[in-house]
């Protein structure tokens, strides 16, 4: 059977492509170490990127400040809503089991005659 060499262009394409969590962890992992590596040569060098006076400072410090608040408060509400729904899902799924064994003992007594052809 022969092959051409779209097949073999296929092969080698489907050969090659990354397993999309890899490139993602490894572009995650490089930015960190970037990001590391320019904060420790700024602070070493001492380089000023920003000139700010002290109120300009605390502005900066308390827009973070909220900032971080209204995440977290998220963050909770977020959890709240969906261990909520997590506790109804985990309650319709015992339900349903439950419904599927006793189907399965009334089956097993005699209940219910099954015949196959």
């Amino acid at each position: 059977m022969p092959t051409t060499i779209k097949d073999k262009v296929k092969k080698i394409i489907a050969d090659t492509i990354f397993d999309i969590n890899a490139v993602v962890f490894c572009l995650t992992i490089g930015i960190a170490v970037f990001l590391t590596i320019a904060s420790v040569a700024i602070a070493k060098y001492q380089i000023v990127m920003f000139d700010v006076d002290q109120t300009q400072m605390s502005t900066l410090f308390t827009t973070t400040a909220q900032i971080v608040g209204g995440l977290y408060g998220l963050t909770l509400t977020a959890y709240v809503f969906f261990v909520d729904k997590f506790r109804d899902s985990q309650r319709m799924m015992k339900r349903y089991m439950m419904q599927q064994i006793r189907f399965c003992q009334i089956c097993s007594q005699g209940g219910y005659q099954f015949y196959v052809d």
